[in-house]
């Protein structure tokens, strides 16, 4: 490892080889949302129904996403702590609900959906000593699902955003924080690159690296934060959700004119 947190040949390498796969991933096509699944007998792969709750598919992002809100008050309902529940922060998803009418991306918002592993992360990578990546595991979480979904960072290979507004206190981990806004970058070009090399016959609208650090994409993260039912960690994210709301009703037209102070990590 390089001084101040870089990265070895090695494990930049590794995350190239990611980035493609999340690109050719994206660049394969469905018009509908949920997991997918392969005929036996013909070879043909299709849209089912989500192999987790046994429902849909979706026709639009904004089904999805109410789906998914929904999903989770329901398990945070049935399983959550009783501070959790009684805190205003709990319903997190409803909002949620109302940010992705106004954020989403209308040119993407209806089919087709690309698709995304979405549980992407070195948890779930197979990789040979020469640090080059052999195959993926746990195919539950292969979806077509909205660009959003698509556009989010892999888990534990350092990318890993903080929650809204978190002060960190720990001297070590303040330093690693300074170069976490640069490896975001690093990452970002890196698909973009992919996207040039595998996706420059394709007539996509909108292309990941676009939408990778939108205000969309971080209220998504935000839904994936709520299924870990921390107070604090709702709390953090319906501030962030709550500037988000006043921007929009304040008229904010563009990505630019939406921005309330984002997160360190971004």
């Amino acid at each position: 490892m390089s001084k101040k947190f870089g990265m070895s040949e090695k494990f930049r390498k590794f995350r190239v080889h990611l980035a493609e796969i999340q690109v050719k991933l994206a660049s394969l096509q469905f018009n509908h949302i949920s997991s997918l699944y392969q005929d036996p007998g013909s070879q043909e792969f299709s849209i089912g129904q989500d192999c987790q709750t046994g429902r849909g598919p979706w026709s639009s992002a904004i089904e999805y996403f109410n789906h998914r809100s929904d999903q989770a008050l329901e398990i945070a309902r049935a399983s959550t702590y009783q501070g959790v529940c009684e805190d205003d922060s709990f319903t997190l998803p409803d909002l949620l609900k109302q940010l992705m009418g106004v954020y989403t991306n209308k040119t993407v918002g209806e089919r087709p959906f690309g698709l995304a592993h979405t549980n992407l992360g070195a948890h779930n990578i197979l990789m040979n000593k020469k640090f080059e990546i052999c195959a993926l595991i746990d195919f539950d979480g292969l979806m077509a699902v909205p660009i959003e979904v698509q556009a989010q960072f892999p888990c534990f290979i350092g990318l890993d955003p903080e929650s809204p507004y978190q002060v960190e206190t720990n001297p070590l981990a303040s330093r690693q924080m300074e170069v976490v806004p640069a490896r975001f970058a690093e990452y970002i070009k890196l698909i973009q690159e992919q996207e040039e090399r595998i996706g420059r016959d394709l007539d996509l609208p909108v292309r990941l690296g676009e939408v990778m650090m939108s205000n969309a994409a971080l209220i998504f993260k935000g839904l994936q934060d709520y299924k870990m039912h921390l107070l604090f960690l709702n709390q953090q994210w319906m501030d962030f959700y709550s500037q988000l709301s006043e921007y929009s009703l304040s008229g904010a037209t563009k990505e630019s004119d939406k921005n309330p102070k984002k997160p360190d990590g971004f």
